[in-house]
């Protein structure tokens, strides 16, 4: 379902010659993904990340997916990501979401893709309401827009991606 400021977005890129591609990610264990294709429709699902015999294996498979998905889908234009804030979560989860979060930097760093991170409670309450909406709180926001994620993370990087196209669109000058 294309959105009207997706579709003017991609319309504009177009017309510069750019067949963009944009991508929102919920970075943890089991990554949300979400890409806003040339064509102006969502692709979206979740992709788990395991550990290896080496520690820094998922972190290997992650950079690895990342080079598999800019060569098969194209120029990626803007990567938005969920930036998180942990006060209550376990040392595991924040090593590995903080650990990607690196790994995505660098990587854009490298390829040369401007990235942009938005806070989780900026995310929710602009898609939710409320800046500390839950799980099921964020999938019903997401539904609402016509979307069908299989489970929250796809629907955490819908919701990034969303936030971050209109940012993109209506604030350009604050990425």
């Amino acid at each position: 379902m294309p959105l009207p400021f997706a579709q003017v977005l991609v319309a504009q890129l177009m017309e510069d010659g750019v067949t963009p591609v944009f991508m929102g990610l919920d970075l943890a264990r089991n990554t949300g993904v979400a890409l806003l294709n040339s064509n102006g429709t969502f692709a979206y699902h979740t992709t788990r990340f395991e550990n290896g015999p080496h520690p820094g294996d998922m972190f290997f498979t992650f950079r690895s997916f990342l080079n598999l998905t800019q060569e098969t889908t194209g120029q990626i234009a803007h990567v938005f990501y969920e930036k998180k804030t942990f006060h209550r979560a376990g040392t595991n989860q924040a090593e590995i979401a903080f650990g990607m979060a690196g790994n995505l930097l660098s990587w854009c760093r490298l390829n040369d893709i401007p990235v942009t991170g938005i806070p989780n409670n900026t995310i929710k309450k602009h898609i939710a309401g409320h800046g500390r909406a839950d799980k099921k709180m964020m999938v019903r926001a997401i539904e609402q827009f016509g979307f069908k994620p299989k489970d929250h993370n796809a629907a955490d990087a819908l919701a990034t991606l969303l936030v971050g196209m209109e940012r993109l669109v209506n604030q350009p000058d604050t990425l």
